[in-house]
């Protein structure tokens, strides 16, 4: 069976792998001894990857029919490993090798030396060699805290990702000290929604516009809703000024008036039953719904949103909470205490389930100082 290595990036590679998974669910991507590779299973071809690539917050490349070398000083052994590979996985074209250092250094290991001996390998093969324009890159990925070196043609790879890296909330036209970073938001719209294509995505809390920006900075069918009309004018300056900067001159992106907790009010007949993803960063510093209880008003927003979405929709929530541990290379674990600025876990759990959402998984963000965030990703189920 083809085997592609994914490198992650260093924010959060718990995030990064969960949010690989939802893009690529039929490639079950798993963890490697390296928190920062993962392997995917399957065919996978070019435009497949460089779409996943495009649209990913936490993938920084993916190393086609690759394969992992634990190091054990065996220089010969893993140069033997790839000139194998090289004679089983040509390419025709110019090409290069590129050392792609990730964690840190492994002790008595020259990636500029291995790289040399690899361009002898390509030369001796009849390859066509060019640094500074290839057609191919080969890359010899190095994670000095596990030891381990990851091979193989290399998709993507830049340090930065292409668009989410360039986009910065204090950019914006309208913005406010609480608004999510870019990452963070794309990665939930992906996590929450899947691959491109599978269905809209609804944020029914949507401020100053984060997670409908990142939507549509990926091409989405997607919807903000907001009860506050300061709000929603400030989100719209926003995903104005996202869609100018990006260069993206038709959107299906919308942000209305409406109440969080009648979905249905807002958006076109045909989505109900068809929406595949929700994002909800709640305004917990303001009650945009009146009279109603924090824990009320987030208990009909959730069951509003079951009423509208797809038999296998996802949600994704982002909640503050007090400090914890920073935990980016694994998920927390379901017997794992969290202390909530607002309310507590068992009620936030309890009330989740009776509006149709089971948790999947949770994560720790950390933010600045004692605050972080809880990431929880949920799945629709019915309801009797």
């Amino acid at each position: 069976m083809a085997q592609h290595i994914a490198v992650l990036r260093g924010w959060h590679p718990a995030l990064a792998l969960a949010e690989l998974a939802a893009l690529l669910p039929n490639h079950n991507p798993m963890a490697s001894e390296s928190n920062r590779l993962a392997i995917l299973e399957g065919p996978l071809n070019l435009s497949e990857a460089f779409e996943t690539l495009s649209v990913s917050s936490g993938c920084q490349a993916i190393l086609l029919n690759g394969f992992i070398h634990n190091w054990q000083d065996d220089q010969s052994v893993l140069l033997e490993k790839i000139e194998n590979y090289l004679q089983n996985n040509q390419r025709d074209g110019k090409m290069a090798v590129v050392p792609l250092r990730i964690e840190g250094k492994i002790s008595q290991f020259s990636s500029s030396k291995i790289a040399g001996k690899i361009g002898s390998i390509m030369s001796e093969m009849g390859c066509q060699i060019d640094l500074s324009n290839p057609q191919h890159r080969f890359s010899l990925t190095i994670d000095g805290a596990s030891s381990q070196i990851a091979c193989g043609w290399m998709v993507g790879g830049d340090a930065g990702s292409d668009g989410v890296a360039t986009r910065k909330a204090t950019q914006r036209p309208f913005f406010k000290p609480v608004s999510l970073s870019p990452r963070l938001a794309l990665l939930a719209v992906n996590l929450a929604t899947g691959p491109i294509g599978q269905g809209p995505v609804i944020d029914a809390m949507t401020g100053t516009g984060g997670f409908i920006m990142e939507a549509a900075a990926t091409n989405r069918q997607a919807l903000g809703i907001d009860l506050s009309s300061e709000m929603v004018e400030g989100a719209n300056q926003n995903l104005k000024w996202l869609l100018e900067q990006q260069k993206i001159t038709e959107s299906s992106a919308q942000i209305v008036r409406g109440d969080a907790t009648n979905i249905e009010a807002s958006i076109d007949k045909s989505w109900v039953g068809e929406v595949q993803g929700f994002v909800l960063d709640p305004p917990y510093g303001r009650n945009s719904q009146g009279s109603l209880s924090h824990d009320d008003l987030l208990t009909k927003t959730l069951t509003s949103a079951h009423r509208v979405a797809s038999s296998d929709a996802n949600l994704v929530m982002i909640v503050p909470i007090n400090s914890m541990p920073a935990q980016i290379n694994s998920p927390l674990a379901d017997n794992s205490q969290v202390e909530l600025l607002h309310g507590d876990w068992d009620s936030l759990q309890q009330l989740m389930k009776l509006s149709g959402w089971v948790i999947k998984n949770r994560w720790v963000e950390h933010v600045h100082g004692s605050l972080n965030r809880l990431v929880i990703h949920s799945e629709y189920v019915p309801l009797d």
